[in-house]
């Protein structure tokens, strides 16, 4: 079986924050997958040398299940309130990719959820 790997571009703050959050976890009784923190650590490093703005990681989908498991979606970052929001629309597309579902296909998820959100609110104050 061929191991699918997908490039993902993180800021530096964002791989700094997988890091630690995976790392805390896993120090909880899991053994650590040390070759994920590697990854992320040399992502980290290449961002100090060159573009700490545009960091790119090659995941797996395992790796990138892992982080939607570690790190809160709710999670905020000294002033910035929406870190967890940040990494996980850049995490939730490229699962979504694993599985062949594209980019309209998402769109109109969305766009029948919204729809169906705002049928609901219109009911109601009827």
């Amino acid at each position: 079986m061929i191991n699918k790997i997908i490039d993902v571009i993180f800021d530096i703050k964002e791989l700094f924050i997988i890091n630690d959050k995976v790392r805390q976890e896993q120090q909880s009784g899991k053994e650590w997958d040390k070759d994920f923190q590697l990854k992320i650590m040399a992502a980290i490093l290449e961002g100090l040398k060159n573009n700490p703005e545009n960091c790119v990681v090659k995941l797996s989908e395992e790796e990138l299940w892992l982080i939607t498991r570690q790190v809160p979606i709710t999670l905020m970052y000294g002033n910035i309130t929406d870190m967890g929001i940040r990494i996980s629309q850049k995490v939730y597309p490229a699962l979504l990719s694993f599985h062949n579902l594209q980019e309209d296909w998402i769109d109109n998820v969305l766009s029948e959820v919204n729809n169906t959100a705002v049928t609901e609110i219109e009911n109601v104050g009827n």
